[in-house]
């Protein structure tokens, strides 16, 4: 078999001329080498998630343009793709093409076709794949797989198990996908082509955009799918580039306070962008510990950051100075914290503007799912890079950031959290213990367990109640904080109580 050359990367559905243009490049390229088949993802013309504009006869007339024109300019290389087909009521199916020549085969839902010796081909969508009985049937000498998958973190592993078996119908097997992150979206990438009947693979880099031959199966790489932490660690990079780079943002502003969440994003945003484009700014109070402070600086010192201290402790001193008529009589509370944290919400957004980079904001799923957090202070920025991690895994991340040498801080990992906002303040003084709020939140979000079957499985009531309760009186400080880089189908932004 000749090459096949398989087109990852990912393709917004706000510029279909832009994927036309992608589409029709990277053919040219592959057919120009001697490429006898170029594939490209489910969802390349139309674009990720075309969602309601299927309702706009001039994106779909846009789209099938497009079709139409790559089609024509074919030549003997096969291009394979996928348009939608929009139903009558209202719903579409995926439409594939096989064209060569100018001319084209079509078919919905799947389509079989002849490529070079009278060899037959099926293509179909990776997700339905395992249902196809038709491919044990037919007995393809190639079976293509199309997708346009967005990263699940926890389900990828079982998710290419069902790969490897749908491509034990075929001598050969090519999967592939859409690579990179469109607003929130991760797609993961790793494209992948199986022989022997899926006993040996070659894969492409995921969460990357390329334009490989996997022709030799020795090409590439097997992914560890079951290693959580790195998988999470490589899509967080790439959402943050990716979003970036598509707002046109090439540097970013993490504010820094020792703990473990920003500890955790900044090196994040470091791969991203690179040292030079990451500014961290610190912004101790007189709650601030020392340690704090230390273990931010030596964090900065670690990935090579330029940062700033600015002491807040004026600014909060004027703030209550102007406020004392109407905070007069009262004991400190709750709006002291609060404006200590919108206090370094306006500075970091003030760096921002002055310096360009975006807002990074720190708040893990743990927390947002408790609404502990201050609207316009430490929930802040234009991008949420863990806000679909429970604590647990950003700690994870942590101590995979220190695999090879020390970047977090031992004390950052190893100290109890806090938002330091009063005098020895802990977070345990507000909520329950963070592995039990993961264990609740898991149970109720991913299993979809009612109040009572949480405490039938021996959870603490008054903790259960309690975090449901925080889980459905916060979802408006959600409504109002930056996007969130999916990682999971379970992410707070889409909870809705029931």
């Amino acid at each position: 078999m000749k090459n096949i050359v398989l087109l990852q990367a990912a393709f917004s559905a706000e510029d279909i001329n832009a994927n036309r243009n992608a589409i029709a490049e990277a053919y040219g390229q592959a057919a120009a080498a001697g490429a006898e088949i170029v594939a490209a993802p489910l969802q390349a013309v139309c674009g990720f998630k075309p969602g309601r504009r299927l309702q706009s006869p001039a994106f779909v007339k846009a789209y099938c343009e497009a079709a139409e024109a790559l089609i024509a300019a074919t030549k003997q290389t096969v291009l394979v793709f996928e348009v939608p087909l929009v139903m009558q009521d209202g719903g579409y199916t995926p439409l594939f093409i096989a064209a060569r020549n100018g001319k084209a085969e079509r078919a919905a839902g799947r389509l079989t076709f002849q490529y070079g010796d009278g060899r037959k081909a099926l293509v179909c969508a990776a997700n339905e794949a395992h249902a196809y009985a038709e491919a044990e049937t037919i007995k393809p000498d190639l079976l293509l797989l199309a997708d346009c998958h967005a990263l699940v973190a926890d389900k990828e592993a079982e998710r290419d198990c069902r790969l490897q078996r749908a491509a034990a119908a075929a001598e050969t097997t090519i999967y592939i996908n859409q690579a990179g992150c469109l607003d929130y979206h991760i797609l993961s990438g790793g494209s992948t082509r199986f022989d022997a009947y899926g006993k040996q693979r070659a894969t492409c880099p995921l969460f990357t955009a390329c334009l490989p031959d996997l022709t030799a199966p020795q090409a590439g790489f097997t992914p560890d799918y079951n290693d959580q932490t790195a998988l999470i660690h490589e899509a967080l990079v790439c959402g943050i580039r990716d979003y970036g780079r598509r707002s046109g943002i090439r540097s970013a502003i993490v504010g820094l306070s020792g703990g473990i969440d920003s500890t955790v994003v900044l090196p994040l945003a470091v791969e991203a962008f690179g040292a030079n484009n990451v500014f961290g700014l610190m912004m101790p109070s007189q709650f601030s510990t020392d340690h704090s402070v230390n273990d931010a600086v030596q964090l900065a010192k670690n990935t090579g950051v330029a940062y700033e201290i600015i002491a807040i402790e004026p600014l909060y001193t004027t703030f209550l100075k102007q406020l004392a008529p109407v905070f007069k009589d009262t004991p400190f509370g709750l709006a002291e914290e609060n404006l200590q944290a919108r206090i370094r919400g306006n500075l970091l957004m003030a760096a921002s503007n002055k310096k360009g980079g975006i807002v990074l904001n720190t708040s893990n799923k743990s927390e947002s799912a408790c609404g502990y957090g201050t609207l316009y202070g430490d929930l802040c920025g234009g991008l949420s890079v863990i806000g679909d991690l429970y604590k647990s895994q950003v700690y994870a991340l942590a101590r995979h950031f220190n695999r090879e040498r020390e970047i977090v801080p031992l004390n950052c990992i190893e100290k109890a959290p806090s938002a330091e906002l009063r005098p020895n303040q802990k977070d345990s003084d507000s909520l329950p213990d963070y592995d039990l709020i993961e264990r609740i939140l898991r149970g109720h979000l991913e299993r979809h367990l009612t109040a009572a079957e949480l405490t039938a499985q021996g959870l603490p009531e008054a903790d259960v109640t309690k975090v449901l309760r925080l889980l459905r009186n916060s979802a408006y400080k959600r409504l109002q904080t930056p996007p969130v880089l999916r990682l999971t189908d379970t992410v707070l932004s889409e909870y809705r109580p029931f």
